[in-house]
């Protein structure tokens, strides 16, 4: 069967930013890139997810003082959004603002992310237990997936997984007047996906050093193979 890829032929060097979306665990930075934002991007859009979202919005009424158009939006996993759906977002970051060949004349309506601001929850925490049941479920499965498909759409998304990269992205848009440029889209795409590979070897790592005995301590089975069809399986 013969693979169908969507084709792009044109996209654009420089992008303004105009809706951000922002997921983030570690919130170091933060305060200074919602405040570059303000000053630089004011008509700009914001995406909270629902952890950050408390302290997104405080940062900007702090902040915003005689810059009243930026809002903010939470995402949210269902139910009525305040602003945007989880799927919403990732639709956005997919589609953005480019169309490919089979697409024309669709109806749906997404609002395209320019900027997505994501950091992953860590594997292992201190002071934490580092059992199979506690690993599964710090795995950042919304994170990790956000940020594999800003990835693969740098084309159009900057991202940022690492506060270390805020000032740089906030120097870029001051000096082309709230817009980025795709060399330095493409640059921080590749340190996303070195985040994105460490943080898939700290999970691999964490999981291999967990027995089947004690994963299944983890919980109470219910509805398990009897002893005797697992002998009979093995002998075969």
């Amino acid at each position: 069967m013969e693979e169908r890829i969507s084709k792009i032929d044109e996209i654009d060097d420089l992008i303004p930013i105009r809706n951000v979306m922002i997921s983030v665990y570690d919130t170091a930075g933060l305060e200074m890139l919602i405040s570059g934002l303000l000053e630089l991007c004011p008509s700009a859009v914001i995406y909270a997810a629902p952890h950050n979202y408390a302290y997104v919005k405080a940062l900007i009424f702090l902040k915003k003082k005689k810059v009243p158009s930026i809002t903010i939006g939470r995402l949210s996993a269902g139910g009525r959004a305040y602003k945007a759906k989880h799927s919403d977002v990732f639709f956005s970051l997919v589609g953005g603002g480019y169309q490919t060949e089979g697409e024309k004349g669709g109806a749906t309506k997404i609002v395209p992310i320019d900027l997505a601001v994501i950091n992953l929850r860590p594997i292992t925490a201190l002071g934490s237990p580092d059992d199979y049941k506690s690993v599964i479920q710090r795995i950042d499965v919304y994170g990790h997936a956000a940020l594999s498909v800003a990835i693969a759409n740098s084309f159009q998304v900057m991202s940022l997984s690492r506060p270390d990269d805020y000032q740089p992205f906030l120097k870029e848009i001051e000096e082309l007047e709230g817009q980025n440029c795709f060399a330095t889209r493409l640059k921080m795409a590749k340190l996303s996906a070195m985040t994105l590979q460490s943080y898939s070897e700290a999970y691999t790592r964490a999981l291999g050093a967990v027995s089947i005995d004690e994963a299944k301590a983890c919980f109470r089975e219910v509805n398990c193979l009897a002893p005797t069809k697992i002998k009979k399986k093995s002998e075969s």
